[in-house]
Formats: structure tokens, sequence, C-alpha cells
């Protein structure tokens, strides 16, 4: 069982790499999680039931009352209707394949791994994407260096035994609980593991006096993953993909 280590354990002797243990300050967070339905709510809808809805501004009630309903498309369906040949693969879509890189933000069902080196967290998921959060000291671009995108620029540090994420520069849409977000929001991340290492809390806060009367707080949770837990398939952005630019090939079951 893991748990947040209370003495040095592993230490990385790579270029460049100025040497990175766990520690008391520093939880072990390399591994997989998966989001866990606290709210005893049995599907996806009602995984966030427990959440206070967000404090908006009258100009963000406008916004958000105008926001178009997500298109999700994860209808499954095969391409060809015809029967496949031996050893042909089957072509399957899901969904917007810009869509996708929200989930990277703020997890949904699809399990997802974190990679910590001295220089950067990595955050991937069972599906497609990744999410970089630099841990070398640096500070965000200016916003004319900087074109907003469904991931943000990300820096972390630790404090007190988490890891302190902010994201700023992401592109507009919506947020958890009726939020809304646009490149100028500000999302605090805290991610905190529990006495035994088994479940993760992520804190989010996302302030813009623009958008929130006061900042929109919440926390999601989700358990780390057995050993061997293993990818199921990928996904991939496909741009030649006509219906939807995502497209997931089965892999061969062994």
């Amino acid at each position: 069982m893991k748990i947040i280590k209370q003495v040095i354990l592993i230490s990385f002797a790579m270029p460049g790499f100025s040497g990175f243990a766990f520690s008391q300050n520093i939880p072990d967070l390399t591994d997989g999680f998966v989001r866990v339905d606290i709210a005893g709510s049995g599907g996806f809808d009602g995984l966030t039931s427990y959440i206070e809805p967000a404090q908006l501004t009258p100009k963000a009630q406008e916004i958000v009352a105008n926001l178009p309903g997500r298109q999700l498309g994860f209808d499954y369906l095969r391409q060809n209707e015809k029967p496949k040949q031996e050893g042909e693969v089957y072509v399957v879509t899901s969904g917007a394949c810009n869509y996708r890189s929200a989930t990277l933000i703020q997890p949904d069902s699809s399990a997802f791994f974190l990679t910590q080196t001295p220089e950067m967290v990595t955050f991937t998921r069972e599906e497609a994407g990744i999410r970089h959060i630099f841990m070398d000291g640096r500070q965000h671009p200016s916003p004319g260096n900087w074109t907003p995108n469904g991931t943000g620029h990300s820096i972390g540090w630790y404090e007190e035994g988490e890891l302190i994420v902010e994201t700023i520069g992401l592109t507009p849409g919506g947020v958890t609980a009726g939020g809304y977000r646009t490149p100028e929001t500000v999302l605090v991340e805290r991610f905190s593991l529990s006495e035994d290492g088994e479940m993760l809390t992520i804190n989010y806060t996302w302030t813009d006096p623009e958008i929130y009367l006061q900042p929109h707080n919440y926390d999601i949770y989700y358990e780390r993953l057995p050993a061997d837990f293993g990818y199921a398939y990928e996904i991939w952005c496909d741009a030649g993909d006509p219906n939807s630019g995502t497209s997931i090939f089965i892999p061969e079951q062994l």
C-alpha cells in the first residue's frame, strides 16, 4: 500500500535532473487514478450533484444561459456497416476531438496517469491527450505570447505535502456546476493524498472577477488504480477522419 512517503524513497540520476525525491513534502503521485462516485449517483450525470452551483456575475449568467448543449456523439458506430474481412481493422468514432483536452483539466470516468520529474508533472489519460505542468520555476507567458487552448498553461509547486497547480490561458467554455471560463480565468488545483495513499482529492478553485461573484470551489475524488491495471485501448485525433476527428482502433485482444 502506497502512502505519502516520510523518508527518501526514490531519486533520479538522469541528465538534466538535479535530483528528485518523494518525501514528507512531496507526495508520490506517480500512478494511475480513476474518478469515484462519492455522490452515489450510479451514473455520470449525477457525479457532481454535491457541488454548490457557481455564483456568477450578471454578464456571466447571460453567457452561460446561451451556451449550446454539448453534443457527445458517443454512439460508437462503425464507419462501415458491412462485415469486415478477417484481419481487417474496425474504425470506431467517438465524440469531438477538440473536446477531449478539457478532460485533462477535470477527468471524466476514464483513468488518468500522473508522472513526476523535477522539471515537470505530466498528466495523461487512458484516452487521448497529455497535459504538461511545469515545475521548474518558470512563470506564465504573457497574453501576447500564448494561444489559449483546452489545457492552458500550467505551473506547479509542492506545498505542505500537496501538489499545487496554477493554470491560465484556457479556451472559453463551461465549468462544473454552472461555471464558465475565459483565457483570463485562473484555475488553482490542489492535489492531495489520503493518509493511506489510496485516495486522491483534487480541489478546484476558479477565480475571475468578470465571471464569478466569489471563487468557484469544489473537490473531485479519485482512487488509485490497482497495480495490475493496463490500458484497454488508445484514442488519438485523426484529422483525416471526416466524421468526428477521433478514431478508436480496437487492438488485438490477448
